[in-house]
Protein backbone atom coordinates (compact mmCIF):
# COMPACT_ATOMS: atom_id res chain seq x y z
CA UNK A 1 0.00 0.00 0.00
CA UNK A 2 1.25 3.47 -0.84
CA UNK A 3 0.92 6.40 1.63
CA UNK A 4 -0.02 9.60 -0.12
CA UNK A 5 -0.16 13.29 0.76
CA UNK A 6 -3.35 15.08 -0.29
CA UNK A 7 -3.54 18.90 -0.69
CA UNK A 8 -6.91 20.54 -1.32
CA UNK A 9 -7.10 24.33 -2.04
CA UNK A 10 -10.63 24.57 -3.43
CA UNK A 11 -14.04 23.74 -2.01
CA UNK A 12 -14.54 19.99 -1.77
CA UNK A 13 -17.49 18.19 -0.28
CA UNK A 14 -17.04 14.64 0.89
CA UNK A 15 -20.12 12.67 1.80
CA UNK A 16 -18.31 9.81 3.55
CA UNK A 17 -15.21 9.38 5.73
CA UNK A 18 -11.69 10.36 4.66
CA UNK A 19 -8.90 8.36 6.29
CA UNK A 20 -5.17 8.82 5.61
CA UNK A 21 -1.93 7.73 7.21
CA UNK A 22 -0.09 10.70 5.69
CA UNK A 23 -0.49 14.47 5.83
CA UNK A 24 -3.63 16.39 4.90
CA UNK A 25 -3.21 20.08 4.06
CA UNK A 26 -6.31 22.29 3.65
CA UNK A 27 -7.03 26.02 3.44
CA UNK A 28 -10.16 25.47 5.56
CA UNK A 29 -12.23 22.59 6.76
CA UNK A 30 -15.67 22.15 8.29
CA UNK A 31 -17.68 19.19 9.34
CA UNK A 32 -21.26 18.63 10.37
CA UNK A 33 -20.17 15.73 12.55
CA UNK A 34 -17.12 14.62 14.54
CA UNK A 35 -13.55 15.47 13.52
CA UNK A 36 -11.04 12.84 14.51
CA UNK A 37 -7.28 13.42 14.71
CA UNK A 38 -5.06 10.34 15.19
CA UNK A 39 -7.91 7.87 14.93
CA UNK A 40 -5.74 5.08 13.54
CA UNK A 41 -3.46 4.58 16.59
CA UNK A 42 -5.12 4.98 19.99
CA UNK A 43 -2.06 5.57 22.20
CA UNK A 44 0.23 7.96 20.31
CA UNK A 45 0.81 11.73 20.27
CA UNK A 46 -1.18 13.74 17.72
CA UNK A 47 -0.73 17.37 16.63
CA UNK A 48 -2.76 19.96 14.78
CA UNK A 49 -0.48 22.51 13.05
CA UNK A 50 -1.28 26.08 11.99
CA UNK A 51 -0.02 28.66 9.46
CA UNK A 52 2.12 26.32 7.37
CA UNK A 53 4.57 26.09 10.26
CA UNK A 54 5.81 23.30 12.39
CA UNK A 55 6.12 25.62 15.46
CA UNK A 56 2.49 26.66 16.02
CA UNK A 57 0.35 23.70 17.05
CA UNK A 58 -2.00 22.00 19.47
CA UNK A 59 -0.71 18.60 20.53
CA UNK A 60 -2.24 15.73 22.44
CA UNK A 61 0.51 14.30 24.64
CA UNK A 62 -0.59 10.76 25.35
CA UNK A 63 1.83 10.43 28.29
CA UNK A 64 1.03 11.94 30.78
CA UNK A 65 -2.30 12.55 28.99
CA UNK A 66 -2.60 16.30 28.36
CA UNK A 67 -3.03 18.93 25.67
CA UNK A 68 0.03 21.08 24.96
CA UNK A 69 -0.09 24.52 23.29
CA UNK A 70 3.03 25.69 21.51
CA UNK A 71 2.23 29.39 22.20
CA UNK A 72 0.02 31.64 24.31
CA UNK A 73 -3.62 30.76 24.94
CA UNK A 74 -6.18 33.58 25.18
CA UNK A 75 -9.66 32.55 26.29
CA UNK A 76 -12.31 35.23 25.73
CA UNK A 77 -14.96 33.58 27.82
CA UNK A 78 -14.95 31.96 31.25
CA UNK A 79 -12.45 29.19 31.94
CA UNK A 80 -13.67 26.40 34.19
CA UNK A 81 -11.88 23.39 35.57
CA UNK A 82 -13.72 20.61 37.38
CA UNK A 83 -10.50 19.44 39.10
CA UNK A 84 -7.61 21.91 39.38
CA UNK A 85 -5.45 24.45 37.60
CA UNK A 86 -1.63 24.22 37.46
CA UNK A 87 0.45 27.20 36.32
CA UNK A 88 4.09 26.57 35.55
CA UNK A 89 6.28 23.90 34.01
CA UNK A 90 7.25 22.29 37.30
CA UNK A 91 7.05 22.74 41.02
CA UNK A 92 5.99 20.57 43.94
CA UNK A 93 2.48 20.56 45.40
CA UNK A 94 2.79 20.43 49.18
CA UNK A 95 -0.51 21.52 50.71
CA UNK A 96 -3.32 20.84 48.19
CA UNK A 97 -4.57 17.68 46.45
CA UNK A 98 -5.30 19.18 43.00
CA UNK A 99 -8.97 18.24 43.12
CA UNK A 100 -12.17 20.10 43.75
CA UNK A 101 -11.03 23.32 42.05
CA UNK A 102 -7.48 23.76 43.43
CA UNK A 103 -5.02 26.24 41.89
CA UNK A 104 -1.25 25.73 41.96
CA UNK A 105 1.17 28.42 40.76
CA UNK A 106 4.80 27.47 40.52
CA UNK A 107 6.16 31.02 40.59
CA UNK A 108 4.91 34.57 41.22
CA UNK A 109 1.28 35.71 41.20
CA UNK A 110 0.46 39.34 40.36
CA UNK A 111 -3.10 40.60 40.80
CA UNK A 112 -3.93 44.16 39.68
CA UNK A 113 -7.43 44.00 41.11
CA UNK A 114 -8.88 42.67 44.35
CA UNK A 115 -8.22 39.19 45.76
CA UNK A 116 -11.10 37.72 47.77
CA UNK A 117 -10.45 34.73 50.00
CA UNK A 118 -13.32 33.19 51.96
CA UNK A 119 -11.12 30.53 53.54
CA UNK A 120 -7.63 30.43 55.02
CA UNK A 121 -4.65 31.79 53.07
CA UNK A 122 -1.34 30.04 53.75
CA UNK A 123 1.79 31.56 52.21
CA UNK A 124 5.10 29.69 52.68
CA UNK A 125 7.15 32.32 50.87
CA UNK A 126 7.06 36.11 50.71
CA UNK A 127 3.62 37.65 50.15
CA UNK A 128 3.57 41.30 48.98
CA UNK A 129 0.34 43.33 48.95
CA UNK A 130 -0.25 46.94 47.92
CA UNK A 131 -3.25 46.90 50.28
CA UNK A 132 -4.80 44.02 52.22
CA UNK A 133 -7.97 43.59 54.30
CA UNK A 134 -8.73 40.49 56.31
CA UNK A 135 -11.03 39.42 59.12
CA UNK A 136 -8.32 37.03 60.31
CA UNK A 137 -4.66 36.64 59.33
CA UNK A 138 -2.09 34.15 60.63
CA UNK A 139 1.58 33.73 59.79
CA UNK A 140 4.02 31.16 61.17
CA UNK A 141 7.05 33.32 60.26
CA UNK A 142 6.58 37.11 60.11
CA UNK A 143 4.40 39.93 58.73
CA UNK A 144 6.06 42.98 57.14
CA UNK A 145 3.86 46.02 56.41
CA UNK A 146 5.12 48.94 54.34
CA UNK A 147 8.32 49.64 52.40
CA UNK A 148 11.76 48.52 53.54
CA UNK A 149 12.78 50.20 56.78
CA UNK A 150 15.42 49.96 59.49
CA UNK A 151 14.56 46.86 61.51
CA UNK A 152 15.97 47.21 65.03
CA UNK A 153 14.97 43.96 66.77
CA UNK A 154 13.04 42.44 63.83
CA UNK A 155 14.70 39.14 62.80
CA UNK A 156 12.15 37.90 60.22
CA UNK A 157 11.13 34.86 62.24
CA UNK A 158 9.10 33.65 65.17
CA UNK A 159 5.94 35.58 64.31
CA UNK A 160 7.48 39.07 64.03
CA UNK A 161 5.41 42.06 62.97
CA UNK A 162 7.05 45.08 61.32
CA UNK A 163 5.10 48.24 60.49
CA UNK A 164 7.00 50.91 58.56
CA UNK A 165 4.58 53.74 59.37
CA UNK A 166 1.67 54.54 61.69
CA UNK A 167 -0.34 51.90 63.55
CA UNK A 168 -3.91 52.68 64.61
CA UNK A 169 -5.65 50.25 66.95
CA UNK A 170 -9.34 50.83 67.64
CA UNK A 171 -9.49 48.29 70.48
CA UNK A 172 -7.21 46.98 73.23
CA UNK A 173 -3.56 46.12 72.49
CA UNK A 174 -2.37 43.20 74.64
CA UNK A 175 1.38 42.60 74.77
CA UNK A 176 2.63 39.56 76.70
CA UNK A 177 6.35 40.22 76.20
CA UNK A 178 8.66 43.22 76.06
CA UNK A 179 7.34 46.24 74.13
CA UNK A 180 9.86 48.70 72.69
CA UNK A 181 8.88 51.98 70.99
CA UNK A 182 11.43 54.17 69.20
CA UNK A 183 8.91 56.65 67.82
CA UNK A 184 5.46 58.02 68.63
CA UNK A 185 2.52 55.93 69.81
CA UNK A 186 -1.06 57.00 70.43
CA UNK A 187 -3.72 54.62 71.67
CA UNK A 188 -7.12 54.73 73.30
CA UNK A 189 -6.23 51.97 75.76
CA UNK A 190 -3.14 49.77 76.11
CA UNK A 191 -2.58 46.88 78.47
CA UNK A 192 0.85 45.29 78.79
CA UNK A 193 1.15 42.11 80.88
CA UNK A 194 4.94 42.16 80.82
CA UNK A 195 7.62 44.84 80.42
CA UNK A 196 7.06 48.00 78.34
CA UNK A 197 10.18 49.68 76.94
CA UNK A 198 9.83 53.06 75.19
CA UNK A 199 12.92 54.68 73.62
CA UNK A 200 11.05 57.64 72.10
CA UNK A 201 7.99 59.70 72.93
CA UNK A 202 4.75 57.99 73.97
CA UNK A 203 1.26 59.47 74.10
CA UNK A 204 -1.73 57.52 75.37
CA UNK A 205 -5.14 58.38 76.77
CA UNK A 206 -5.06 55.21 78.87
CA UNK A 207 -2.10 52.86 79.30
CA UNK A 208 -1.75 50.05 81.83
CA UNK A 209 1.10 47.65 82.47
CA UNK A 210 1.32 44.89 85.08
CA UNK A 211 5.08 44.62 84.54
CA UNK A 212 7.79 47.26 84.40
CA UNK A 213 7.77 50.32 82.10
CA UNK A 214 11.16 51.49 80.85
CA UNK A 215 11.31 54.81 78.98
CA UNK A 216 14.61 55.95 77.45
CA UNK A 217 13.10 59.14 76.00
CA UNK A 218 10.59 61.70 77.22
CA UNK A 219 7.40 60.84 79.10
CA UNK A 220 4.72 63.53 79.16
CA UNK A 221 1.57 62.95 81.20
CA UNK A 222 -1.13 65.61 80.73
CA UNK A 223 -3.54 63.84 83.06
CA UNK A 224 -3.07 61.59 86.07
CA UNK A 225 -0.34 58.95 86.28
CA UNK A 226 -1.49 56.25 88.71
CA UNK A 227 1.49 54.05 89.61
CA UNK A 228 1.13 51.37 92.27
CA UNK A 229 4.71 50.13 92.02
CA UNK A 230 8.15 51.74 91.91
CA UNK A 231 9.18 54.40 89.36
CA UNK A 232 12.85 54.44 88.36
CA UNK A 233 14.08 57.39 86.27
CA UNK A 234 17.70 57.37 85.05
CA UNK A 235 17.46 60.78 83.39
CA UNK A 236 15.73 64.06 84.24
CA UNK A 237 12.12 63.76 85.45
CA UNK A 238 10.06 66.97 85.23
CA UNK A 239 6.58 67.22 86.77
CA UNK A 240 4.17 70.16 86.76
CA UNK A 241 2.60 68.65 89.89
CA UNK A 242 3.31 65.29 91.48
CA UNK A 243 1.84 63.32 94.39
CA UNK A 244 3.37 60.08 95.63
CA UNK A 245 3.13 57.85 98.70
CA UNK A 246 6.81 56.98 98.25
CA UNK A 247 9.57 58.42 96.05
CA UNK A 248 13.25 57.46 95.86
CA UNK A 249 16.08 58.94 93.82
CA UNK A 250 19.71 57.78 93.73
CA UNK A 251 20.92 61.15 92.43
CA UNK A 252 18.88 64.27 93.29
CA UNK A 253 15.39 65.78 93.35
CA UNK A 254 14.85 69.31 92.03
CA UNK A 255 11.49 70.96 92.76
CA UNK A 256 10.48 74.20 91.09
CA UNK A 257 12.04 76.41 88.40
CA UNK A 258 15.76 77.03 88.07
CA UNK A 259 17.13 78.83 91.09
CA UNK A 260 20.43 79.71 92.74
CA UNK A 261 21.94 76.57 94.23
CA UNK A 262 24.37 77.41 97.05
CA UNK A 263 25.08 73.94 98.43
CA UNK A 264 23.24 71.81 95.84
CA UNK A 265 25.67 69.81 93.66
CA UNK A 266 23.15 67.61 91.77
CA UNK A 267 24.41 64.37 93.28
CA UNK A 268 24.41 62.20 96.37
CA UNK A 269 20.67 62.44 97.03
CA UNK A 270 20.31 66.26 97.04
CA UNK A 271 16.91 67.95 97.40
CA UNK A 272 16.36 71.45 96.02
CA UNK A 273 13.09 73.35 96.62
CA UNK A 274 12.78 76.64 94.77
CA UNK A 275 9.92 77.93 96.92
CA UNK A 276 8.09 76.98 100.12
CA UNK A 277 8.39 73.51 101.66
CA UNK A 278 5.64 72.33 104.01
CA UNK A 279 6.16 69.21 106.14
CA UNK A 280 3.07 67.86 107.91
CA UNK A 281 5.03 65.40 110.07
CA UNK A 282 8.52 65.16 111.54
CA UNK A 283 11.53 66.52 109.67
CA UNK A 284 14.69 64.66 110.60
CA UNK A 285 18.04 66.08 109.47
CA UNK A 286 21.04 63.85 110.09
CA UNK A 287 23.61 66.41 108.98
CA UNK A 288 23.97 70.18 108.93
CA UNK A 289 20.76 72.18 108.36
CA UNK A 290 21.08 75.73 107.00
CA UNK A 291 18.45 78.29 106.02
CA UNK A 292 19.04 81.74 104.55
CA UNK A 293 15.33 82.54 104.64
CA UNK A 294 12.37 81.83 106.86
CA UNK A 295 11.94 78.39 108.40
CA UNK A 296 8.59 77.85 110.09
CA UNK A 297 7.32 74.87 112.05
CA UNK A 298 3.87 74.41 113.56
CA UNK A 299 4.98 71.39 115.60
CA UNK A 300 8.00 70.43 117.64
CA UNK A 301 11.54 71.00 116.37
CA UNK A 302 14.38 68.87 117.74
CA UNK A 303 18.03 69.59 116.99
CA UNK A 304 20.43 66.87 118.03
CA UNK A 305 23.51 68.81 116.99
CA UNK A 306 24.38 72.48 116.66
CA UNK A 307 21.63 75.02 115.95
CA UNK A 308 23.23 78.12 114.43
CA UNK A 309 21.18 81.12 113.28
CA UNK A 310 22.97 83.90 111.38
CA UNK A 311 19.79 85.97 111.15
CA UNK A 312 16.95 86.09 113.65
CA UNK A 313 14.94 83.27 115.20
CA UNK A 314 11.37 84.29 116.06
CA UNK A 315 9.83 82.01 118.70
CA UNK A 316 6.09 82.60 119.09
CA UNK A 317 5.20 86.29 119.15
CA UNK A 318 8.08 87.49 121.37
CA UNK A 319 11.37 89.18 120.62
CA UNK A 320 13.62 87.98 117.84
CA UNK A 321 16.59 85.79 118.81
CA UNK A 322 19.71 85.87 116.67
CA UNK A 323 21.80 83.44 118.71
CA UNK A 324 21.25 80.96 121.51
CA UNK A 325 24.22 79.51 123.48
CA UNK A 326 24.85 77.41 126.55
CA UNK A 327 27.79 76.05 128.50
CA UNK A 328 29.59 76.16 131.87
CA UNK A 329 31.57 78.84 133.70
CA UNK A 330 33.77 78.86 136.82
CA UNK A 331 33.96 81.07 139.95
CA UNK A 332 36.68 81.37 142.54
CA UNK A 333 35.78 81.24 146.24
CA UNK A 334 34.21 84.37 147.64
CA UNK A 335 33.19 85.27 151.22
CA UNK A 336 29.65 86.52 151.75
CA UNK A 337 28.40 87.49 155.19
CA UNK A 338 25.03 86.23 156.37
CA UNK A 339 22.08 88.27 154.95
CA UNK A 340 24.56 90.08 152.65
CA UNK A 341 25.43 89.99 148.92
CA UNK A 342 28.66 89.89 146.94
CA UNK A 343 29.64 90.08 143.24
CA UNK A 344 31.86 87.51 141.52
CA UNK A 345 32.92 86.93 137.88
CA UNK A 346 32.07 83.54 136.38
CA UNK A 347 34.80 83.01 133.78
CA UNK A 348 35.26 80.66 130.81
CA UNK A 349 31.76 81.45 129.47
CA UNK A 350 32.99 81.08 125.91
CA UNK A 351 30.83 82.92 123.35
CA UNK A 352 29.06 85.27 125.73
CA UNK A 353 29.22 88.93 124.71
CA UNK A 354 28.36 92.17 126.47
CA UNK A 355 24.61 92.77 126.42
CA UNK A 356 23.57 89.10 126.07
CA UNK A 357 20.67 87.88 128.18
CA UNK A 358 22.20 85.23 130.42
CA UNK A 359 20.80 82.65 132.82
CA UNK A 360 22.97 80.86 135.39
CA UNK A 361 22.05 77.72 137.32
CA UNK A 362 24.03 76.43 140.29
CA UNK A 363 24.79 72.78 140.85
CA UNK A 364 24.10 70.87 144.06
CA UNK A 365 27.70 71.48 145.14
CA UNK A 366 26.87 75.09 146.13
CA UNK A 367 25.92 75.26 149.81
CA UNK A 368 22.22 75.82 150.32
CA UNK A 369 22.62 79.18 152.11
CA UNK A 370 23.91 80.79 148.88
CA UNK A 371 21.48 82.04 146.20
CA UNK A 372 22.36 83.44 142.73
CA UNK A 373 20.21 86.58 142.58
CA UNK A 374 21.35 88.17 139.28
CA UNK A 375 23.50 87.51 136.23
CA UNK A 376 24.68 89.84 133.47
CA UNK A 377 27.44 90.17 130.90
CA UNK A 378 29.52 93.27 130.33
CA UNK A 379 32.73 91.53 129.21
CA UNK A 380 33.12 88.86 126.53
CA UNK A 381 33.35 85.28 127.81
CA UNK A 382 32.47 86.33 131.41
CA UNK A 383 29.25 86.52 133.40
CA UNK A 384 28.93 88.79 136.45
CA UNK A 385 27.00 87.15 139.32
CA UNK A 386 25.39 88.58 142.47
CA UNK A 387 25.32 85.97 145.24
CA UNK A 388 23.20 86.32 148.43
CA UNK A 389 23.91 84.51 151.73
CA UNK A 390 20.55 83.73 153.35
CA UNK A 391 22.26 82.62 156.58
CA UNK A 392 20.19 79.48 156.82
CA UNK A 393 23.31 77.51 157.76
CA UNK A 394 26.71 78.51 158.99
CA UNK A 395 29.41 79.39 156.53
CA UNK A 396 30.43 82.47 154.53
CA UNK A 397 32.73 81.01 151.79
CA UNK A 398 31.15 79.78 148.52
CA UNK A 399 34.14 77.77 147.47
CA UNK A 400 35.33 77.39 143.86
CA UNK A 401 32.33 76.23 141.86
CA UNK A 402 31.22 75.45 138.26
CA UNK A 403 27.82 76.74 137.11
CA UNK A 404 25.63 76.08 134.03
CA UNK A 405 24.75 79.07 131.88
CA UNK A 406 22.48 79.87 128.88
CA UNK A 407 22.63 83.05 126.80
CA UNK A 408 20.43 84.59 124.13
CA UNK A 409 21.34 87.46 121.84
Amino acid sequence: MFLVSVAVYAATTVGTNISTDGTVTMESASTTNDFWLGNVIADDDDSLFFDASGTEYIMWDDDPGEFDFSDDLNIVGVTTSTLAFWAGAGGTVDNINMTGGDVYVQNDVEIDGALYLTGAATVTGLATFDRATSTSATTTDYLYIGPDGAEGTFDFSGGDLYVADDVEIEDVLNVAGLSTFTGFISTASSTVDANLNITGNSTSTNATTTGSMNIDGDLQVDGTADITGAVTVTGLATFDKATSTSATTTDYLYIGPDGTEDFFDFSGGDLYVADDAEVEDDLNVGGFASSTGDMNTQANAHVGGTFDVDGTAALGGGNAITKFMFGTCDIATVSVSATSTAFIECTSATGVQSGDNVFVTATSSLPENFIIQAASSTVSDEISLRIFNAGSIEGTDTGARTFFWQAMR
